[in-house]
């Protein structure tokens, strides 16, 4: 029986790191190699666009995509962002705080089509793509759905594809990764992991376990321009290669006889869970889905300020002769993020500057704790990492707000302070700071954070702090100027939406999925409630209305004949393995607005499960059908 065969690739860092020359021929390569897909580990962009998924324009063989640290704080920031947003948009861009508030998804999910997890089980195999954040690497409701997918694929030989790996904070006990490799050792079926970040080969063995890294250098800081990495899966044994992309050679690197699962007669299936918010929507990229379910997943979200949304009054108070009111937010932000209430700062005469800013308001007093056992290079499962505060203002066009958050310990003395600068636009300004902390081994502590800079290594103890006080402050000379504000606290990064004090659930939520709904009154994290919905033909919208935390994920699973990647299409009619596509759908057309969009991607990649004819065009498995769009297929 044919074996499969993938390459995998790490940190490519938006062609800085290894150029696009080097990689495109990797790519072309592993297609001559006998492989059957090509997977990219994270870190593909800089925190930039994913210039990366241009591949998929030239690759024969179909590219997939993980995220990595790097592409989620290109989405979110390292140590703080600001931005002004003109109008609500459904398509998520670089550093982009309000992106989920607004009911839209963030960028890298956006261009790529799929979810930022999910799983497929192909001719027996399972492969499960995993989440991956930056300062909290694995997330109590990424291993709740992991637990659920690995337990009902437990007869499957399953291989994890992440971009970190599992051997950072040995002996951290709460830490992300020990977490992690703690869960992983109830599921004996997982046989491969495969991860990047270091950019450098790595190999290890973790009981019967297989932990390598997608980069075939050897050497610190550097890239092999002639080799990689291809893993490959047969009925008896798991090898993997380096393969010199200039002579043809495969160098075998690793082999364990093992007899796995692999075989052609079993079909081909799709777990795909969107993490979605309220008002949000994703389309189905899966192609003739049978014996569909659909999950609804709980997802919670804490709230630190007490009363952000203004609900019983207002307890900011004015410094520096500043005067605070509660006044209704103004259309634009109404409509924009759901705002009714905003605090109304007014000031008369501010004589501050960018080196001595004025502060204006005390926003809050916040506990927090920072967990120096726990929070190693992959951060605390369980907090104690981060602090991330955000404000939604809107001023008039031109002037500057600045969010100023100071440290304090126990004693009361000032630890730290950062500070971020917003500027007013037509619409709403979003202000993001960070505080936080990871122990690295030779740092040994990176603060997040610091005198307005995102990170600073090289800090030689732990965060002691026991005290977040959050201000609002005028960095230069105003007269009679008015401030509108509302502001909310996480002891978590990303994702962001405007809650309730407290830990709020996913409530009231609604989910339809094309002309199927379904209600759920309230859900826990990790809990969940299964329908089916039998047959979809692809690119039906999922949409969800929630409330409490405003976020719940929508998971869709069943058997499929294919994947659609990118602009994703609606699906006409799949008879007699013939697929008729039609039109894009609502997301696939704003980002064909999105000039960078059109430059590196702008097609419909598909990926056939099985042979079929597309459009007049006979296709095999696991060939990457590219279409234009004006449905030219290639």
């Amino acid at each position: 029986m044919k074996p499969i065969r993938f390459s995998i690739h790490g940190d490519i860092h938006g062609f800085h790191r290894i150029p696009k020359e080097v990689i495109g021929r990797f790519v072309e390569d592993s297609a001559e190699a006998g492989c059957q897909f090509v997977c990219f580990l994270g870190d593909s962009s800089n925190g930039g666009h994913p210039v990366i998924m241009s591949l998929s324009t030239l690759s024969p063989i179909p590219v997939l995509y993980q995220h990595g640290d790097h592409e989620f704080f290109g989405e979110w920031s390292i140590g703080g962002c600001s931005r002004t947003y003109d109008s609500r948009r459904s398509v998520g861009t670089d550093r982009d705080p309000l992106i989920m508030a607004m009911g839209g998804m963030p960028r890298c999910e956006a261009w790529d089509g799929l979810p930022r997890f999910w799983s497929m089980t192909w001719r027996g195999i399972h492969f499960v793509f995993a989440f991956n954040g930056k300062h909290e690497v694995w997330t109590p409701w990424f291993l709740a759905w992991l637990r659920r997918d690995l337990d009902e694929n437990g007869s499957f030989t399953t291989v994890i594809l992440s971009h970190r790996g599992l051997d950072e904070d040995i002996g951290m006990e709460g830490s992300s990764v020990e977490t992690f490799r703690r869960f992983l050792r109830e599921f004996p079926q997982v046989k491969l992991f495969c991860g990047a970040h270091i950019h450098r080969w790595g190999l290890r063995l973790l009981g019967d376990l297989v932990d390598v890294r997608g980069d075939a250098n050897v050497k610190e800081g550097k890239y092999d321009a002639e080799r990689y990495v291809i893993v490959e899966i047969g009925t008896e044994a798991i090898r993997i290669f380096h393969r010199n992309v200039e002579t043809g050679e495969m160098k075998l690197k690793f082999h364990r006889p093992i007899r796995t699962t692999l075989t052609d007669d079993s079909p081909t299936t799709v777990s795909l869970p969107f993490l979605l918010s309220d008002g949000g929507s994703a389309y189905l990229p899966a192609v003739d889905l049978r014996n569909g379910k659909v999950r609804v997943w709980g997802f919670e979200m804490e709230q630190l300020i007490r009363d952000p949304l203004f609900e019983r009054g207002i307890e900011w108070k004015g410094m520096n002769g500043a005067q605070i009111e509660l006044v209704d937010a103004p259309k634009t932000v109404r409509e924009m993020i759901g705002l009714e209430r905003m605090a109304k700062v007014k000031v008369r005469s501010i004589g501050g500057s960018g080196e001595k800013p004025v502060k204006i308001c005390h926003v809050a007093s916040l506990p927090i704790r920072f967990d120096e056992r726990s929070s190693g290079e992959s951060g605390s499962y369980r907090g104690g990492t981060v602090y991330d505060v955000l404000v939604m203002a809107k001023m008039r066009e031109g002037r500057k707000l600045r969010l100023l958050l100071e440290t304090y310990t126990e004693d009361g003395e000032l630890e730290s302070w950062h500070s971020v600068d917003g500027v007013g636009g037509k619409g709403v300004t979003a202000i993001l700071g960070k505080v936080g902390m990871i122990y690295i081994p030779g740092l040994p502590f990176r603060w997040m954070g610091l005198e307005g800079k995102g990170e600073v290594d090289g800090i030689p103890r732990a965060r002691r702090a026991t005290r977040l006080d959050v201000y609002l402050a005028v960095p230069e000379e105003v007269q009679e100027e008015e401030y509108l504000a509302a502001a909310f606290a996480y002891p978590h990064e990303g994702f962001y939406t405007p809650l309730r004090f407290g830990m709020n659930l996913s409530e009231d939520v609604r989910v339809s999925v094309g002309e199927e709904k379904f209600e759920v009154r309230k859900l826990h994290q990790g809990e969940f409630r299964e329908f089916d919905i039998g047959e979809l033909k692809g690119g039906e919208e999922i949409k969800l209305e929630c409330g409490g935390s405003r976020l719940a994920i929508v998971e869709i699973s069943g058997e499929a004949a294919g994947l659609m990647h990118h602009l994703i299409r609606r699906v006409k009619r799949f008879d007699d393995g013939r697929l008729e596509l039609g039109e894009l759908v609502g997301r696939s057309r704003e980002l064909l607005k999105i000039p960078e969009f059109n430059r590196y991607v702008g097609i419909t990649a598909l990926t056939p499960f099985r042979e079929m004819e597309v459009d007049g065009r006979r296709v095999k498995p696991f060939q990457n059908v590219r279409i234009s769009p004006d449905q030219e297929v290639k």
